[in-house]
């Protein structure tokens, strides 16, 4: 609300001064026309709320230097960035190594359970108080000064003068008032019938100019508007200047009903005489010869003749200007200043895609310039840079001679465990198949280091992570006494990047076993998802016995989770059954275990959808029960089909067919849906229809229609996390990233916090996405799929 009224504030003074800027470079005189012209600008600042959303809107770019953060109070706490923490996601863990950034999960009932109120969270309640209050005082102030004037007017007594209206006259008046807004009525004093005949006139004239201008309706919305914003100082000098035009307009029509303008001073004269012996007794809702004490100042112009009548082609341009500035100012809108990235985020990601590319410049070298970095280590053995691109070269290299490689990964390896265990440099892993001497002269150095009394957990860590790719279970060993040394964990995370995940020791230990069962070796992936060689192994049966055994339900959680992201249940049966084993056991013991319950979710969804495209990839038809998950998976796919053959492919008829497809299966999606209301896909189906149709109405130029469809995507029952098979985020950060790209800010946090309400998954990303927004941040998610070197998505409307 307090960004609402103060963009409503300035765009009034922006019209304001726009209009007084026009009338003096023009040099209107005529107080007929000046008194339309701020009418004009009355009736906007009345309207501008509802004008604001009517008016289509027109971007102006501000100076960041200049631009006013105009958005909702935010309390110190929602200003805060997500601390780091166990950053897992849904995917599974970052291991150390793996810089990519995620979002540390809060728990949700944290966000929902009351919290006391601090300051900053009461200032909108405060400033909405304080309104009220004005309101009540000014609006108090214009219905007392309406009774008076009502009572006034129903004391009076009729006279036989005639007029266009009733003329009335009252004891309680000392000048001549006209009442009424659509009913008008004159009331003049009772020594009316003193007067002379030619000031009776002139009275009169002055009285029905002020009827036949509507000079009544417009001093009404003065009042009205002052009690609206009754905080603004142009409120309270709009009555007052329209008043003085409206009287000098009355003036011109009445000296014209009498022999001239100096006789009508005359006339103002004896009233102003007439205030002065009777006291100043003017109800407020009226309007009259006294002229809410500018006699003087009317006088004075009469005298001077500062009077004009404005020629046509004057009234046309005035017009037309001031139409066009006011215009202007309900329609332009402060483009804000771009969305900061995050500098923290930004270093990530810079150094992320230095890594990148000095990783692939390593594994890329000649043999003679592998020669000359081995001549610079020789020389200096802490020279850092090139011991490191050495060990990338022979570890990850696919081109290095065999010859070369296994001493050249001793070498390294060797000096690396004797010297500096610790290093950010980790020693690459020895084979005991193909390097047993180097294996057997490893183990000696590492024992060395282990048996000192100051072995930190560090270390014990370091160790283990070398020790996994061929020794899991001296491995194991080490995870074990690492639990014991910092069972928390907090010895590690003071070690590692912010928000990477991964590091702790039950998720070494659960990566270890998965390991194991799935019979990785120094590849963290098997060639097929599953070596049943190495899977057969004794320590492999070791590891099923002990989890077969177990009671620890977040370590089978992990097991289970990793065991189905990483092998595909359909391709090894049994590996997929054993998964689902240990998930559900996890669930026995601990019901709140939300790794496992999502893991579960997500492979029910994974297969369900994957029995629906194989029905369809045998000719079959889709079962009917799945027909909302069939056309949810066909707009996701046709749309992405869409980018990628404009933005990568350059390939229009596909394009163009694709554009056509998504927006068919979307509103196919949508429409089969509200006869579905009961399915569990109802929700996830609704949002990927509305999400898809924002998309293309985006891709087609209509920013209105994709904000709409952003809108009515959350307009939905709470997302379960059971029951439903559609991807129901696919698409979901797209069209509010996107829409944050072509300038929307508002509607995107009224988005996400829509969205928080009914994704519990996704609450406090959600909701961290919305602070961010508000606060002229890039969302992690914008920054992501603009800055990240891997994604860098820009449609090719954009690029």
């Amino acid at each position: 609300m307090l960004a609402f009224a103060i963009d409503v504030s300035i765009r009034a003074v922006a019209a304001a001064l726009a209009v007084a800027i026009i009338l003096r470079v023009l040099r209107v005189r005529s107080s007929s026309l000046r008194h339309a012209a701020w009418s004009a600008v009355l009736i906007v600042m009345l309207a501008m709320p509802m004008l604001t959303t009517i008016v289509p809107s027109v971007s102006v770019p501000v100076p960041s230097t200049l631009a006013l953060d105009l958005g909702t109070v935010v309390s110190p706490a929602a200003r805060a960035s997500v601390p780091p923490g166990d950053v897992r996601g849904e995917a599974g863990p970052a291991l150390p190594g793996d810089a990519t950034p995620r979002v540390s999960p809060v728990t949700p009932s944290a966000t929902l359970r009351p919290n006391r109120q601090t300051d900053a969270s009461k200032a909108p309640y405060v400033i909405l108080s304080i309104y009220v209050l004005g309101l009540m005082l000014v609006g108090g102030r214009l219905a007392a000064g309406w009774v008076m004037a009502q009572r006034l007017r129903r004391s009076a007594h009729v006279t036989a003068l005639r007029a266009t209206v009733p003329v009335l006259e009252s004891p309680a008046v000392a000048t001549p008032l006209t009442f009424g807004i659509t009913r008008s009525v004159i009331v003049l004093p009772l020594e009316w019938r003193t007067w002379r005949e030619v000031k009776l006139r002139a009275v009169l004239a002055h009285e029905e100019a002020h009827i036949t201008r509507r000079d009544g309706l417009m001093a009404f919305l003065a009042h009205l508007n002052r009690v609206v914003f009754w905080f603004h100082p142009l409120a309270w000098w709009l009555p007052r200047t329209l008043a003085a035009h409206a009287e000098h307009a009355c003036d011109d029509a009445a000296a014209g009903a009498v022999k001239g303008r100096r006789e009508y001073a005359e006339v103002l004269v004896e009233i102003a005489a007439s205030v002065s012996t009777h006291g100043r007794r003017v109800a407020w809702q009226a309007l009259g010869v006294e002229g809410t004490g500018l006699l003087s100042a009317r006088i004075e112009r009469l005298l001077r003749g500062n009077v004009e009548r404005a020629s046509r082609a004057r009234v046309v341009v005035t017009t037309v200007v001031c139409t066009i500035a006011l215009a202007s100012a309900v329609a332009c809108r402060k483009e804000p200043p771009p969305l900061r990235p995050d500098p923290e985020l930004a270093r990530q990601y810079e150094e992320q895609a230095q890594r990148t590319a000095e990783f692939r410049a390593a594994i890329a070298l000649t043999l003679d310039e592998v020669d000359a970095l081995e001549a610079r280590v020789a020389a200096d053995p802490n020279n850092w840079e090139a011991r490191g691109r050495l060990v990338t070269y022979y570890n990850a290299g696919t081109k290095v001679p065999w010859e070369r490689k296994v001493p050249g990964l001793r070498r390294h390896a060797l000096w690396l465990i004797e010297h500096h265990p610790e290093h950010e440099i980790a020693p690459p892993p020895l084979s005991p198949e193909y390097d047993p001497e180097g294996f057997a002269q490893a183990v000696r150095l590492w024992d060395a280091h282990l048996q000192k009394p100051e072995a930190s957990s560090y270390l014990v860590s370091r160790a283990a992570q070398f020790f996994a790719p061929y020794d899991q279970p001296r491995a194991e060993q080490l995870l074990l006494r690492g639990m014991t040394m910092d069972p928390d964990s907090e010895a590690l995370k003071e070690r590692v990047p912010p928000r990477v995940g991964g590091y702790q020791w039950h998720y070494q230990l659960a990566l270890l076993y998965v390991r194991a069962i799935v019979g990785a070796g120094a590849s963290y992936y098997p060639t097929n998802g599953f070596d049943a060689k190495r899977a057969a192994s004794p320590y492999a049966q070791e590891v099923r016995r002990k989890l077969a055994e177990s009671r620890d339900a977040r370590l089978l959680a992990n097991v289970g989770s990793q065991l189905l992201s990483r092998v595909s249940g359909r391709a090894v049966p049994e590996i997929g059954d054993l998964a689902r084993s240990y998930l559900n056991r996890a669930l026995e013991i601990d019901p709140q275990s939300t790794v496992a319950r999502t893991a579960l979710d997500r492979a029910d969804q994974s297969e369900r959808r994957q029995q629906v495209w194989r029905a369809i990839g045998s000719g079959g038809e889709v079962p009917d029960e799945h027909r909302l998950a069939y056309l949810a998976s066909k707009a996701n796919s046709a749309y992405m089909q869409l980018e990628a053959a404009e933005s990568w492919r350059k390939d229009e008829d596909t394009a163009r067919k694709a554009h056509g497809e998504a927006k068919a299966a979307a509103e196919a999606l949508l429409e089969l849906a509200e006869e579905r209301r009961d399915s569990p896909d109802y929700a996830a189906a609704v949002m990927t229809a509305h999400q898809t149709l924002g998309l293309i109405a985006l891709h087609d130029g209509n920013r209105d229609r994709a904000v709409h469809h952003m809108l009515e995507s959350v307009k939905v029952p709470e997302l379960a996390l059971e029951g439903g098979i559609v991807e129901r985020h696919f698409l979901a950060q797209r069209l509010p990233i996107y829409l944050l790209k072509e300038g929307e800010r508002e509607t995107v946090i009224e988005y996400y916090e829509a969205a928080a309400t009914i994704n519990a998954r996704e609450r406090e990303r959600l909701l961290e996405d919305a602070r961010a927004v508000r606060e002229g941040r890039m969302p992690r998610s914008y920054q992501s799929m603009f800055t990240h070197p891997i994604f860098s998505v820009r449609p090719s409307t954009w690029t």
